[in-house]
């Protein structure tokens, strides 16, 4: 509620993975126009591309939404990371997309699903279409502990193919307590948390998303904070004060607005003493916030097998010296509730809504694969959420539970195909 202090009381959940390597080395896989990634830990595996590919990502800058990829899945954060094999850590060519779920618990179901990549050492093409160089890559599969998919689009390829890594890798995921005490900053301080994220040799990547979601309308500012040394020692995270690389941003949410948020990913060189924090000073007329960050640990590098395509030449070194402990090539998005919204996209399901007993029913059909996220809303707030995928030409059905009355309630239904277009539209519950 606007106008109070208030705390995220959730404890700290740490989900951490690593397991030994597999004995034999994995053959790489050919990517094909539609690449498929599965899998339920975190991995990694090696790809070929046979030929130069185009990276669509919408963005100029290749920021926050994805058009290159779709990721369904459970977990407060799921994605993948792509780099060219064998790459040093001080190498910046990389791919990384992510969907975080605006839930904060291992394994937690998508309260409201935000797709976001980034693109690094490939230039800054003015269209955010990028060129992956042929070779050999290595792909690492992000996951919360439950099964995840991802399809990636690479221009130029055809065809589809699954690939399902099976080297483990050492990947760790947590979701911190709120620490900063109440009444520390300008307005309610909704959560301030953070936690040691050490990246191990050869380098790795850190991802940190801080979210608030609810019901606007609400406003304050929002951060993400990066410390060299470990955490503040006070547990004090708001303005990211002592931080050694503060993020801080403003925000403000519409009334028919759900989410505000900030992520950060970057490529980071071995070292013990990255912490990440996290912080919302501000609130919306309904909300939890929390906050999920990763950070991953590349695999030690392995010859590639006889007959390999070699991985993509290098650009040359940088003669300054080693990359320092510190993040390399940040790229980070914050302020307001960022939706993209193309009325353009395909993905236009066939949607019903019926009132029941106990909420709402939805059907929805579609001609391709896409997925849709619903809220039943009545007089301005949100009462009920569910979201699913729809497979092409199946029909679905989502259920929305309120022990509320749904007379006169709305269902906002926004909907995102392969390409991360989005669309919302409004039914009535009838």
């Amino acid at each position: 509620m606007l106008g109070s202090a208030r705390t995220w009381a959730a404890a700290a959940l740490v989900a951490t993975w690593a397991m030994a390597p597999a004995a034999a080395a994995q053959e790489p896989v050919t990517a094909a126009g539609t690449t498929v990634i599965e899998g339920s830990q975190p991995s990694m595996t090696r790809i070929v591309l046979p030929k130069d590919v185009t990276l669509r990502t919408g963005e100029a800058n290749g920021r926050w939404h994805g058009q290159a990829f779709l990721a369904t899945g459970d977990g407060r954060h799921l994605g993948f990371v792509l780099r060219p094999a064998g790459a040093p850590s001080d190498d910046l060519r990389a791919v990384a997309g992510h969907l975080v779920n605006g839930c904060f618990t291992a394994g937690c179901a998508p309260l409201v699903a935000d797709q976001w990549i980034t693109v690094s050492g490939l230039g800054e093409p003015p269209d955010g279409t990028y060129t992956l160089p042929a070779g050999t890559y290595d792909l690492y599969l992000l996951t919360d502990g439950k099964p995840a998919r991802i399809e990636l689009k690479l221009g130029g390829l055809d065809g589809t193919t699954t690939v399902s890594p099976s080297k483990a890798v050492s990947a760790t995921t947590v979701s911190p307590a709120s620490t900063t005490p109440p009444g520390a900053g300008a307005g309610p301080v909704a959560y301030g948390g953070g936690a040691g994220l050490p990246i191990g040799e050869p380098g790795g990547y850190l991802f940190s998303a801080t979210q608030l979601v609810g019901q606007g309308p609400g406003s304050g500012s929002i951060g993400v904070c990066i410390y060299l040394d470990g955490p503040p020692a006070d547990g004090n995270y708001h303005t990211c004060r002592g931080a050694d690389s503060p993020y801080n941003f403003p925000f403000t949410v519409a009334p028919d607005e759900d989410n505000a948020k900030i992520v950060l990913g970057a490529l980071a060189a071995a070292h013990d003493g990255f912490a990440i924090g996290n912080y919302v000073d501000g609130a919306m007329a309904r909300w939890s916030a929390g906050a999920v960050s990763v950070g991953l640990t590349f695999a030690q590098p392995t010859p590639l097998p006889p007959g390999t395509p070699p991985a993509p030449d290098a650009p040359p070194r940088n003669d300054a010296g080693p990359t320092p402990p510190a993040l390399a090539n940040p790229q980070v998005s914050g302020g307001g509730s960022e939706q993209q919204r193309n009325d353009r996209t395909p993905c236009r399901p066939t949607v019903r809504a019926k009132r029941t007993r106990a909420g709402a029913t939805l059907t929805a059909r579609a001609d391709e694969t896409c997925r849709v996220a619903a809220k039943l809303v009545r007089r301005g707030r949100t009462i009920a959420r569910a979201t699913t995928t729809l497979a092409p030409g199946r029909t679905r059905k989502l259920t929305l539970r309120t022990k509320r009355s749904v007379r006169g309630a709305k269902v906002v239904v926004e909907t995102t195909d392969a390409a991360g277009n989005r669309a919302r539209r409004t039914i009535r519950v009838r």
